[in-house]
């Protein structure tokens, strides 16, 4: 039984190991001559959609107390890639389907032609012009162009040569050029040919030039077939593959105003985290309906006003000071910081969020789209606000000494909203003490936020083209 159990455990361990490596054993690479397939034939870009595949998108943001509109930027575009798997199925399929294709390596076997050829088959005007004059001498059809130069002015010699040219440069060969015997009987090593003689090895070397570009131009037909077929297959696989997608990711930091008596301006940190996805998922353009995740968070960087609460309410106080005597305060009458103490940092955050934002660009391109949100459809998850700090001030003329103790606690989460300014006036002569004392211990009310925001997604698609 011992030794039964003692089998058990190791085979049990032996399966727990197989499983183990073929797990770690990643798919199965592709092979040389796939690897070889996609690095001849993949093309230069996948297809687009008719147009642009990306457009400018922006959020636009405001609080209604008059703050300036907060501009988060992105874009409106066509996501999504296929993988080299993908790509080479297609390759594949396009030469399954080419009626002179046995398989993907006749595709590479034509391109390597073309480059080949395109290198090879490089000569000026005038070699061309008297190629084919030798070529139409060859073949009896100088005499033509004689004949038509004379009897039929609107038809000449030139029109014999260019329509000959081009039906050798287009592909539609004469089936003779690369089966006329090249050496006629008789004529040793060259012929004369209109006039001027021609040697062998310049006739051998005319032959092979118009037998390579006859090999040329069938090359390029098959291949154009073959793109062609290629082409319409990787889009509709990118049909599956792709989305048009609103994309909003992006952060801006502007200093606006934060509170009123003091006046203090803190950077907000507006950070967007917008994804919108057409939903019927159509490839050809832009326009439909969108549905997603919205995230947007606003944070303040307090630490300044941590740090100098207490000179911006020495400069509130004298603010007041000179506008109450029109420029007739003396220095005595003026308050000076005197120290700030933080019991916790200050914070102020906000986070908006919805996990099913709809929009909808349905009146076509070439129109810009404003499309006003509803803040109130979006949910609060995140709300923090927290002040605790003490700052003192002091007002010094030759008889007494003013000091101002500000203490200022808030706490979104226990709706605390404490504020006392506490004031101690001591006469410099007499050392009388007189104290006053200004508590406000009101709770925080549970006020909604969003009623003081507006927000606005723009969707240009009259843009000019975007990587295109």
């Amino acid at each position: 039984m011992r030794k039964n159990h003692r089998i058990r455990i190791l085979l049990s361990c032996l399966l727990v190991l197989l499983f183990l490596v073929s797990a770690a054993v990643p798919a199965l690479a592709l092979t040389a001559k796939e690897q070889s397939w996609l690095s001849r034939l993949r093309p230069a870009s996948l297809p687009k959609p008719n147009g642009s595949s990306s457009f400018p998108a922006e959020l636009q943001f405001m609080f209604s107390q008059g703050h300036e509109t907060v501009t988060l930027k992105g874009t409106c575009s066509l996501e999504g890639e296929l993988t080299d798997e993908e790509i080479l199925d297609a390759i594949k399929q396009a030469a399954a389907e080419h009626g002179d294709y046995k398989s993907a390596d006749d595709a590479c076997d034509d391109a390597a032609t073309v480059d080949r050829l395109s290198n090879k088959l490089k000569f000026s005007e005038e070699d061309q012009k008297r190629i084919v004059s030798n070529w139409l001498s060859l073949v009896g059809a100088d005499k033509i162009v004689s004949l038509l130069g004379g009897n039929l002015p609107n038809y000449g010699g030139a029109d014999v040569v260019t329509a000959v040219t081009e039906m050798i440069f287009k592909g539609d060969a004469i089936a003779g050029l690369k089966t006329l015997n090249p050496k006629p009987s008789g004529l040793g090593a060259g012929a004369v040919i209109s006039g001027a003689f021609l040697s062998w090895e310049e006739y051998k070397r005319d032959q092979q030039r118009y037998s390579d570009i006859v090999d040329l131009a069938n090359a390029r037909a098959r291949l154009r077939t073959y793109n062609t077929i290629l082409n319409r297959i990787l889009k509709e696989k990118m049909k599956d593959r792709t989305a048009w997608t609103i994309r909003i990711q992006d952060q801006v930091i502007k200093k606006q105003n934060y509170r009123k008596g003091p006046d203090i301006d803190v950077p907000y940190i507006y950070t967007s985290d917008i994804v919108l996805k057409k939903k019927d998922g159509k490839y050809e353009d832009p326009v439909g309906t969108y549905e997603g995740d919205f995230t947007l968070k606003i944070d303040l960087d307090l630490s300044d006003y941590d740090a100098n609460f207490h000179k911006y309410l020495a400069e509130h106080m004298n603010k007041a000071i000179r506008e109450a005597y029109q420029g007739l305060a003396t220095p005595s009458m003026f308050w000076t910081a005197v120290s700030q103490s933080v019991n916790h940092p200050s914070e102020n955050e906000l986070t908006l969020e919805s996990k099913s934002v709809f929009v909808s660009l349905e009146n076509g391109l070439g129109r810009v789209y404003e499309l006003p949100l509803d803040v109130q459809k979006l949910d609060i998850t995140r709300y923090k606000v927290t002040h605790d700090m003490v700052s003192v001030i002091k007002q010094e003329n030759e008889g007494a000494i003013e000091t101002l103790t500000w203490t200022e606690i808030d706490d979104s989460d226990t709706h605390t909203a404490y504020h006392q300014d506490h004031s101690v006036i001591v006469i410099k002569l007499t050392g009388e003490k007189t104290e006053s004392v200004n508590t406000d211990d009101t709770p925080m009310p549970d006020i909604d936020v969003r009623g003081y925001m507006a927000m606005t997604l723009v969707v240009d698609l009259s843009a000019d083209l975007v990587g295109q």
